[in-house]
């Protein structure tokens, strides 16, 4: 027969990694906040347009992640 404890424990968690609903990195994430804060300055620093420069300096570093794309050489036949 089971005795019963004393007290009882609250369950333990475990720590799982939390995804960012974005999936960037922190580094990542801090390289955005750079662009960002750029183009604010670029336009006098004057608040309004937050998440537009977000927006935007999260699609430029994307773009930067991607490889670029390659030309065909033509070649001469001879």
């Amino acid at each position: 027969m089971k005795t019963p404890s004393a007290k009882p424990r609250a369950p333990t968690r475990r720590k799982t990694a939390i995804a960012k609903p974005d999936g960037w990195t922190g580094e990542q994430r801090h390289q955005i906040a750079k662009l960002a804060y750029e183009r604010f300055l670029a336009r006098g620093g004057y608040p309004g347009d937050e998440m537009q420069d977000w927006l935007e300096a999260e699609a430029e570093f994307a773009k930067s992640l991607q490889p670029p794309k390659l030309r065909r050489v033509a070649t001469a036949k001879a």
